[in-house]
């Protein structure tokens, strides 16, 4: 549970950050130079595991404090997890 907690609160805090950072305005140059940062640095990638490290835990976790969970509710985090990271 206290995984899942954990995981739970890392999405809100990420998502909470993306929210603040996109209510500045960004120059289409400066958004360039950020992408190829990222690219370079291989920090996508780094979100991608963390991503599927999350959606896997959270899943687990879901199933062992919840074993009726519906399968739907399974099968929507990675696409949660992934818009949030996105």
């Amino acid at each position: 549970m206290k995984l899942a907690r954990l995981a739970l609160l890392s999405i809100c805090l990420a998502a909470m950050s993306i929210a603040n950072a996109s209510a500045q305005e960004v120059s289409s140059e400066k958004r360039a130079e950020i992408e190829r940062l990222l690219e370079i640095t291989g920090a996508l990638a780094v979100g991608q595991q963390m991503s599927s490290f999350f959606v896997a835990r959270l899943a687990q976790a879901i199933r062992k404090d919840n074993p009726n969970a519906p399968q739907h509710v399974i099968d929507a985090i990675p696409q949660e997890v992934n818009a949030v990271i996105a």
